[in-house]
């Protein structure tokens, strides 16, 4: 039984990993990078392909309602949880985290 878990996890990592290259390959596009674009979309592909058979393996697992009750509590609360960091960060730490850009043009001191 854990070997099915095991491969889904697997299958998964690859598939997350596979969607930040492609993410990364977006945000910076050229030309010459559209041999490397397609090759993600394929990957991505094959990779729902793989995600769908370890699926139809788990068809026979049952998950119990809590589980689900559960992540729905954390859910409901990651908007205020998010709130809450945005104000932290952005009072005491934001100076620290983000350095301050040098100046460049005439004032600027070399």
């Amino acid at each position: 039984m854990a070997e099915k878990f095991d491969s889904l996890e697997e299958h998964l990592e690859k598939f997350v990993e596979n969607i930040r290259q492609l993410g990364i390959i977006v945000s910076d596009f050229q030309p010459s990078s559209q041999t490397g674009l397609n090759q993600k979309l394929n990957f991505m592909v094959t990779g729902l392909q793989d995600i769908d058979k370890c699926r139809q393996q788990l068809h026979d697992i049952s998950v119990p309602l809590e589980v689900f009750e559960k992540v729905g509590e954390v859910v409901k609360y990651m908007p205020v949880f998010i709130e809450a960091l945005d104000a932290l960060i952005g009072r005491d730490f934001k100076a620290h985290l983000v350095p301050t850009p040098p100046t460049v043009g005439r004032d600027a001191t070399y």
